[in-house]
């Protein structure tokens, strides 16, 4: 290990992360702000289609991370070879219930290029659409692999077919062995993937969600509107199959009992999804920078049932103090009490009847708001993960060493 007590990282994401338009660019951001002061960080880029003003105002949230900017030119020999090995891909994998990630070799090569140039003590790689980039990595440089969600959980808790499972654990494996290291969320998380992959070395290393927790709730008045929030856009699919389920048969049944709900919904999402819930009490509001206005007196809902990853919106509702209704899939790992910290609704019904007692009474919603956002702070405070994070660093160059 070196003298300094600074550690040299390069940190690959698969998208560009700011502004914040998923639970996983929000996550990057804020970790960044903590780690830029304890090591030397660098942030590998794809910057296709990326504005100049999009670059300027990124180096301004992170001023100490070296922004390297990977930009892709797709032409050439690298596209040819990248058509025929992906091509192959399809074939060996065409039982898996999703499209394989593509590989693009012309970004492994400039990704080379950074790491021969950079002498980094660590490279990390985020989600499984980077995982190919582990092939520019040098045997003898420490990787490890941020595994945001692990594929075998979000298809496990659908329905494939046991052949299809058996693909996305050899596809799941195949990329995770590759790495010396993988982080993960939670301890569940951690136990699911070593039943599956026992050879594996696992950290668990949470992300922050919010670098400035504070308590923001307003109780809701009688003669307020009845306002529920959902964060998260439709590239996500479990998002859309949550938003669609919860519209259908929690949201509807609820306008029948008071025409005074309503519910906002952040992020992109498609013409024909909007129109399918055309619905003046339902709005689509895109994306906004200052979310506060809107949630601060609000249930933010988190009823994802697929898969599993940051918990981006129960963590962002507890750390803004803004009660939180979830169900049991979404809190996975938090160590939350129901009707103390959170909601938390097994059936739609049962759903349905906790909204209503939450606006019905100002008590609930005080007793959600103080001991969520004191549950939060306990937690998932930004200066104690990110020294969490630095201590598992460490840890991994004594280990090599």
């Amino acid at each position: 290990m070196k003298n300094s007590p600074k550690l040299k990282i390069l940190i690959l994401p698969s998208f560009w992360v700011y502004p914040y338009t998923s639970g996983g660019s929000t996550a990057q951001i804020i970790i960044l702000k903590s780690l830029q002061e304890i090591h030397d960080i660098t942030l590998g880029l794809r910057s296709d289609n990326i504005e100049a003003h999009q670059i300027s105002e990124l180096q301004k949230e992170i001023p100490n991370v070296n922004l390297r900017l990977i930009k892709n030119e797709s032409k050439g020999i690298g596209n040819l070879v990248n058509r025929v090995i992906n091509k192959l891909i399809l074939i060996k994998y065409k039982n898996l219930p999703f499209q394989p990630f593509y590989q693009d070799i012309q970004l492994i090569w400039k990704t080379r290029k950074i790491i021969k140039n950079g002498s980094f003590d660590i490279i990390q790689i985020e989600m499984f659409k980077s995982a190919f980039l582990v092939k520019a990595i040098p045997k003898k440089t420490r990787s490890i692999f941020i595994n945001h969600e692990p594929l075998i959980d979000r298809y496990n808790s659908q329905k494939c077919t046991e052949k299809q499972i058996k693909t996305v654990k050899k596809y799941e494996n195949y990329w995770l062995s590759k790495f010396n290291y993988c982080f993960c969320f939670t301890k569940e998380n951690k136990n699911q993937l070593l039943k599956h992959y026992s050879n594996l070395n696992i950290f668990v290393a949470p992300y922050a969600i919010d670098s400035n927790p504070k308590n923001i709730f307003l109780p809701i008045q009688k003669s307020d509107n009845k306002k529920m929030v959902f964060m998260g856009g439709e590239s996500h699919l479990p998002n859309k199959v949550a938003l669609s389920n919860f519209i259908d048969n929690v949201f509807s049944p609820l306008l029948e009992k008071d025409n005074s709900f309503q519910l906002y919904i952040t992020s992109l999402w498609s013409d024909q999804f909007r129109n399918k819930y055309l619905n003046p009490n339902i709005h689509f509001i895109g994306f906004i920078e200052n979310i506060t206005p809107l949630i601060k007196n609000s249930l933010i809902i988190a009823p994802v049932n697929i898969g599993s990853g940051l918990r981006t919106k129960v963590l962002f509702g507890l750390s803004k103090g803004i009660p939180v209704l979830s169900v049991p899939k979404s809190v996975e790992g938090l160590e939350v009490t129901h009707k103390k910290d959170i909601l938390i609704a097994f059936e739609d019904n049962e759903m349905i009847k906790l909204i209503m007692d939450f606006f019905g009474s100002t008590d609930l919603q005080k007793t959600l708001s103080q001991y969520g956002f004191q549950y939060f702070n306990k937690n998932f405070s930004i200066d104690k993960l990110a020294k969490k994070r630095t201590c598992i660093y460490k840890s991994i160059m004594l280990q090599d060493n």
